[in-house]
C-alpha cells in the first residue's frame, strides 16, 4: 500500500491540475476535496478571499461540484505554518457534510499541522459529545488538493457561528425594529488575541464596537454574533452590561450565595462540562480562547463549544509549566494561558466557591466512572484506522519527525505519536481523579441532617417523599429554600414553612440551600423511591 500511495502522490503532484474535464478521484479511502482558484493564484492571506471552484469526491466516488465559493487562510498563529488551514465561504448555504450537519455558507478546513496524530480536535469534539455539550464541531477527514497540488490530510469542521447544528440560539432581527428582542442570542469569546473593534476604534470610525474588556478583570470579550457588520449599538450595550453584571457578582463578597451570587447567571451543566473537558485535555489555550453564549429570554451564560485543541493533550513545549514542560500533573486553571488575556481569572475565582469545586469533582467522577477512558481509546482506535492511508500520504509531503510548531516530542512513526496521546490521557485522568477530590470540600453524608438551631431542623420523610422543616415557631420558617441536583442544576424552590414533595423528582442525591438570619446553610439528602 505504501508504494502505491507514493506513486499516486508523485503522479498527482507532477501531472494533475484541477481543470474542467479532469477526472476527480480519491487517493485514499477518505473523501477527496479539490479546490481550484479561478485565476490559479495561490491562497496565502488571512484577509484576502480568493474565488474558486470546489469538487467533493465522497466515499462512493460520487462527485459534487460547487461552481463559486471564496477561500482564504484562517487562524492566528497556525496561519503562519507551512500547511495552511483554510476558511471556505460558499455563495449560498450548503449542506457540505449532508443531513445532520449545518446548512451554512461558512466552513473550515483544519490542517492539524501542529498535531502529529491529526486527531486531537476530533477526539475533543467526541469527548464534548460524550459529556453532553450541545454543540460539538464536525470532524470529517478528507484529503485536499489545491490548484492541482496535493496538500495533505484535512478535517472539515464547522465555522463557529449561530445556526441550527452549530450554536443553536435565537437569531436576532436584522435590522432591529421597535419590538425586537435584544436579550439574545449572542455568541461570545474570551479572546486572548483581542481580535475585535474596540470602543475607541469604533468612535473614530463611526461604527459599533465588536468587543470589549470586562469592567473588573479586563477579560477581552469578542462578540461573534450578531455579526460584525450587523450589530447595533443597543445590542453591544446590552451584552456588555450583562457580562459585566456576571463578573461583578462573581467577584462580590457574597459571590458564593446561591441566590445573590454568580450561580443564577450561569448554566451550570454546560459550564462544568466545558471546564472538565478543558482540564481532561489539558488545553493550554483553553482559557486564552473560550467560547460562551447567551440565548433569548434566558438570563444565563452557557459555555462552549470546545474549539482549537491541536496543542492540547501535552502537545506544547512553551513555558516551563511550573518546571516540568509537561501537563500530565497540572491543572490548566493554574498553568494554562489566559491569566492576562483570557478568562482564567474567572475560572480561578469560580474555584474559590465550594459549590463549583463539588460540581467539578462530581461531574468528573461521573464521566470517569461511566467509562470515559475506554470511550476515548475506542474513538482513537476508530480514527486511527480511518486516517491510516491518508496520514501516510500526508507525511510523505510534510515529514513526520519535523517540528512544525511547539510539539513537545518528536518520533519517527505515526503510531508512537498515537501511543503518546493514549498514555497522556491515562496518566492525566489518574492525576485529575486525586486532585479534584482533594480540592472538593467534603459533603455531609446523605442521611446526616444536622440541627441548625435549637428550634428547627431540615428533615426528609422517605415514605412520603417529603422534605420539611420542624420548628416550635412556624414564623421562623419564613424563608426560601433552593433545591439543586447532583450536577448543580436548580430543580425547585419552596418556602420552608410549606415543605416540598419530591415524588416527581428522579431518584438521586440533592442539595437544599437557604439563608436565614444572616446564616447560609446547605444540607444534602438522598431521594430513593
Amino acid at each position: 500500500m505504501r508504494v502505491v500511495l507514493i506513486l499516486f502522490a508523485l503522479l498527482f503532484s507532477l501531472g494533475h491540475t484541477a481543470q474542467g474535464g479532469e477526472e476527480h478521484v480519491r487517493l485514499t479511502n477518505l473523501p477527496h476535496v479539490y479546490i481550484q482558484t479561478f485565476t490559479g493564484e495561490g491562497v496565502y492571506s488571512t484577509s484576502k478571499m480568493v474565488y474558486a471552484r470546489l469538487w467533493y469526491v465522497d466515499e462512493q466516488d460520487s462527485v459534487a461540484y460547487y461552481d463559486s465559493l471564496q477561500v482564504r487562510v484562517r487562524g492566528n498563529s497556525t496561519a503562519n505554518l507551512a500547511k495552511k488551514p483554510y476558511k471556505l465561504k460558499f455563495n449560498k448555504k450548503t449542506r457540505l457534510l449532508g443531513k445532520g450537519y449545518a446548512n451554512a455558507k461558512k466552513w473550515t478546513l483544519l490542517a492539524n499541522h501542529a498535531d502529529k496524530t491529526l486527531l486531537r480536535n476530533a477526539v475533543t469534539s467526541l469527548m464534548g459529545e460524550r459529556a453532553g455539550l450541545r454543540f460539538n464541531p464536525a470532524a470529517k477527514f478528507i484529503d485536499l488538493t489545491l490548484n492541482g497540488r496535493y496538500v495533505g490530510n484535512y478535517q472539515i469542521s464547522d465555522h463557529v457561528d449561530v445556526r441550527p447544528h452549530r450554536v443553536d440560539v435565537a437569531e436576532q432581527d436584522y435590522p432591529l425594529g421597535e419590538e425586537s428582542n435584544i436579550s439574545g442570542g449572542y455568541l461570545l469569546e474570551a479572546d486572548g488575541f483581542r481580535d475585535f473593534v474596540t470602543e475607541w476604534e469604533a468612535m473614530n470610525s463611526g461604527g459599533v464596537p465588536t468587543g470589549f474588556l470586562s469592567a473588573r478583570s479586563q477579560v477581552p470579550v469578542r462578540i461573534h454574533y450578531p455579526d460584525d457588520d450587523e450589530i447595533a449599538r443597543s445590542q453591544f450595550t446590552y451584552i456588555q452590561r450583562f457580562v459585566n453584571a456576571f463578573e461583578r457578582r462573581l467577584f462580590a463578597a457574597d459571590f458564593d450565595d446561591p441566590q445573590s451570587g454568580w450561580h443564577p447567571l450561569v448554566d451550570s451543566v454546560s459550564l462544568v462540562n466545558w471546564y472538565v473537558c478543558t482540564e481532561i485535555s489539558a488545553n493550554v489555550d483553553g482559557f486564552f480562547s473560550a467560547y460562551f453564549y447567551k440565548d433569548q429570554d434566558d438570563d444565563r451564560l452557557f459555555w462552549g463549544p470546545l474549539w482549537d485543541y491541536d496543542v492540547a493533550y501535552n502537545n506544547d513545549n512553551r513555558t516551563d509549566r511550573g518546571g516540568t514542560s509537561n501537563t500530565v500533573n497540572q491543572l490548566m486553571k493554574d498553568y494554562g494561558y489566559g491569566s492576562t488575556n483570557g478568562c482564567r481569572k474567572w475560572v480561578q475565582q469560580m474555584w474559590k466557591d465550594p459549590w463549583f469545586a463539588r460540581l467539578v469533582n462530581n461531574r468528573f467522577r461521573e464521566l470517569v466512572d461511566g467509562g470515559l477512558e475506554q470511550y476515548l481509546n475506542e474513538k482513537i482506535d476508530s480514527l486511527v484506522a480511518l486516517v491510516s492511508q491518508s496520514q501516510q500520504l500526508n507525511y510523505q509531503r510534510w515529514g513526520i519527525d519535523r517540528r512544525t510548531y511547539h510539539e513537545r516530542v518528536l518520533y519517527s512513526s505515526y503510531d508512537r505519536y498515537v501511543d503518546d496521546l493514549r498514555d497522556f490521557i491515562h496518566r492525566h485522568l489518574e492525576y485529575l481523579t486525586t486532585t479534584f477530590q482533594s480540592l472538593a470540600p467534603d459533603d455531609p453524608a446523605p442521611d446526616d441532617v444536622p440541627r441548625l438551631t435549637l428550634d428547627y431542623a431540615l428533615a426528609y420523610a422517605p415514605d412520603r417523599q417529603f422534605l420539611h422543616f420542624g420548628a416550635d415557631d412556624r414564623a421562623a420558617l419564613a424563608f426560601k429554600v433552593s433545591l439543586f441536583d447532583h450536577a448543580g442544576r436548580l430543580v425547585a424552590t419552596f418556602l420552608a414553612s410549606d415543605g416540598f414533595y419530591a415524588h416527581k423528582l428522579p431518584d438521586g442525591l440533592y442539595v437544599a440551600t437557604w439563608q436565614h438570619e444572616g446564616r447560609r446553610q446547605s444540607v444534602k439528602f438522598l431521594k430513593n423511591s
